[in-house]
């Protein structure tokens, strides 16, 4: 591939990330269906698309987007510490399983393992402290516990 070619792929990656998390946040604002559904679901059959494009697309990635769905409807909110230290760590465990799942699939063990750790510890870190806005927030979780996804396809 030549390296217009090659930099266009990055955009569309990019752009599926960019796209989930519009979604995540807008449902974090509005309809929670929005980032359950519409976003996990856009997401993942965006992830099946790059990969049949980029003639590296393996069955078992067709469960991807219901397990999107299945992780962003687990809540993360508690009412002690605690509660939400274990709640947001299931949720990034989640997210980043999903990503463990893909990159093993596809042979990226390296991005697998980073896009896990990346999603499993950017949760708890962002949800407990509250450094920033929630929309912010958002933004910031959903991004980082699906960067890497796109490159692994």
């Amino acid at each position: 591939m030549n390296e217009w070619t090659l930099a266009f792929l990055v955009m569309l990656r990019l752009t599926a990330v960019t796209g989930f998390v519009l979604c995540y946040v807008a449902g974090g604002r509005g309809p929670k269906w929005v980032r359950r559904f519409l976003g996990s679901s856009l997401f993942g059959i965006g992830i099946c698309i790059l990969a049949m494009a980029l003639g590296t697309f393996r069955w078992p990635l067709l469960l991807v987007p219901g397990l999107y769905i299945g992780a962003l409807v687990l809540g993360y909110g508690g009412d002690s510490f605690f509660e939400k230290l274990f709640r947001r760590l299931l949720y990034g465990a989640a997210f980043g399983g999903i990503g463990l799942f893909v990159g093993l699939v596809t042979g990226h063990t390296f991005l697998a393992f980073l896009q896990f750790f990346l999603a499993l510890g950017i949760s708890p870190i962002m949800g407990l402290t509250n450094t920033e806005k929630a929309a912010n927030e958002e933004a910031i979780v959903a991004t980082m516990s699906t960067i890497l996804v796109p490159f692994m396809v």
